[in-house]
């Protein structure tokens, strides 16, 4: 009985303590920490949810705003969503993420579409989309690195 009181518990402290860790204005200028942070985010989401973290000119994190939480397979994310947050941060750069609750890192052809038309609209608003992380448990894969997000010149 006491062992069960006992792990929510911890996981409650864990929780804080990563809370704490990540709070606003922390920098993140690598897909490493862009990872770590989409990690803490999403991990132990049942079903897929979409995120833009929005970050100042220096790459720290100003906000980070659930733009959609879907079905155990997709989330629809609205492009409309992602400028009002976006704006409503007055982010110099974002950076998207969502989860693969079924455990697939494998960007699907729509994670790789709405990419593509998010970094063209915010390429308009002069802002720079970073990265697009896609999480499944305690693993990500950052989209840039990968080189599914193309220049920004490439788009126009």
């Amino acid at each position: 009985e006491q062992t069960a009181v006992f792990f929510p518990l911890v996981r409650e402290l864990l929780r804080r303590y990563d809370a704490e860790k990540w709070k606003k204005r922390t920098l993140i200028d690598s897909s490493d920490l862009a990872g770590a942070y989409a990690i803490y985010l999403l991990g132990q989401e049942k079903r897929e949810c979409f995120y833009l973290l929005a970050l100042d000119a220096q790459s720290r994190l100003i906000g980070s705003v659930r733009v959609s939480e879907g079905s155990l397979n997709e989330a629809h994310v609205y492009t409309r969503t992602l400028v009002e947050s976006a704006l409503k941060y007055n982010a110099k750069s974002i950076i998207l993420t969502h989860n693969h609750p079924g455990g697939s890192l494998i960007p699907t052809a729509s994670d790789i579409e709405t990419t593509v038309q998010v970094i063209k609209i915010m390429n308009m608003l002069d802002i720079f989309v970073a990265d697009h992380i896609i999480v499944a448990g305690n693993q990500y894969l950052s989209m840039a690195d990968k080189g599914f997000i193309s220049n920004r010149e490439d788009l126009e």
